[in-house]
């Protein structure tokens, strides 16, 4: 009869990696994440503009939502990426939901009064990360696509500092980066430049063009990793998903490649 400790291994556990990423307007979340392999979009919200990409119907409610990824889990299907662009945009379905449960004696997610709506809501969105993670089990990468906001942080050591972070409540924020094994804030690169002479300049920013995928948190960008990634990366226009997929399978070992056998030389005759 076999042990626990008999069953312990330091082999790395390999399934799909569970990734969000957040960042302005038309910055490229939704190309990045449409870059994936045999990606299928949940359009929650109308993002995906003119891109011919194949998509589910966008959900009216929560139960539109969950029953899209009950279908994913339980039909046979080729896709092998859900795009869920975005989180933001199914956060009102889930308080929707909260004042639904409530026979719609509520109007809103206040109306409950204290955070006490807030704290229902933990319960769909929990609901929600549960079916993105049997999808996961079954092979599907999962993509959830968030819009940034910047809000004020006030630290007791250091004082107040303007941090970017998903467009959710806290308690959401909280949910999603426990969930994520990539968390990723795509920016625009930008530089300070300085215009005028002698004491008429003035300092403004000018975009480089590239886009950067913050990888590390920074304390700006609302960013981390579990795979011991690097800080940041460029994102290219195209096929950018497949930047980090790449170091995503050298962090696991997984881009190692057999090296060929030499044959043997045929001895002269």
């Amino acid at each position: 009869m076999g042990t626990i400790l008999s069953q312990v291994t330091s082999d790395p556990i390999l399934k799909p990696p569970r990734i969000a990423i957040h960042g302005n307007p038309k910055v490229g979340k939704t190309t990045f994440g449409m870059s994936a392999p045999k990606a299928l979009l949940m359009p929650v919200e109308d993002g995906e503009g003119a891109l011919s990409v194949a998509r589910l119907p966008r959900p009216e409610c929560f139960t539109d939502v969950l029953n899209s990824i009950a279908e994913l889990v339980n039909e046979d299907h080729d896709f092998k990426t859900l795009v869920l662009d975005s989180i933001d945009h199914i956060e009102p379905l889930i308080w929707q939901q909260v004042c639904d449960d409530d026979g719609k004696a509520k109007k809103h997610i206040e109306d409950f009064g204290y955070g006490r709506g807030l704290k229902f809501a933990d319960t769909h969105w929990i609901r929600l990360f549960h079916g993105l993670d049997v999808l996961r089990g079954q092979g599907m990468t999962v993509i959830v696509i968030a819009h940034s906001h910047t809000k004020n942080i006030e630290d007791p050591i250091i004082g107040t500092y303007s941090r970017t972070a998903p467009k959710i409540h806290d308690r959401a924020n909280a949910l999603l980066v426990e969930w994520a094994d990539v968390l990723g804030g795509l920016v625009i690169e930008k530089v300070a430049i300085d215009r005028g002479e002698g004491n008429r300049t003035t300092r403004t920013a000018q975009t480089t063009g590239a886009r950067v995928l913050h990888l590390e948190d920074n304390g700006s960008i609302l960013a981390g990793n579990r795979y011991s990634l690097p800080a940041t990366i460029q994102i290219p226009k195209e096929d950018g998903y497949n930047v980090l997929r790449n170091l995503v399978a050298k962090a696991l070992g997984l881009d190692t490649k057999p090296k060929a056998t030499a044959k043997p030389k045929k001895e002269a005759a």
